[in-house]
């Protein structure tokens, strides 16, 4: 988490992560940019699922993702309902690509 706080920080996002859900093997958490934009993170240690959402008014515009069934796939800005297949992505690189995003909109 602390890579992910970093990355945050460097990308301006500087308001704190507010933890959604937390067991004992996963962690759901949200930055909020504003009332109606955020970026929204998910891992869980047993299954390694792993999705970097940035979501606009309840509904993901946005995010790279991984589970065992598709492995790393995005869910492009464009159509995020499709999954197109890709590589790994460090929580740097998703939170670089949500700011690009945010800036856009």
């Amino acid at each position: 988490m602390s890579e992910v706080s970093d990355s945050l920080k460097k990308e301006g996002f500087t308001k704190p992560i507010l933890i959604l859900e937390r067991t004992s093997v996963t962690i759901k958490a949200k930055i909020e940019i504003n009332t109606k934009i955020f970026p929204q993170l998910y891992f869980n240690e047993i299954s390694h699922k792993t999705c970097y959402a940035l979501v606009l008014e309840n509904q993901r515009i946005w995010g790279i993702d991984f589970d065992k069934i598709i492995g790393w796939h995005e869910h492009p800005f464009e159509n995020p309902q499709n999954h197109l297949k890709t590589f790994f992505h460090t929580p740097s690189e998703a939170i670089q690509k949500m700011k690009e995003i945010v800036l856009k909109i």
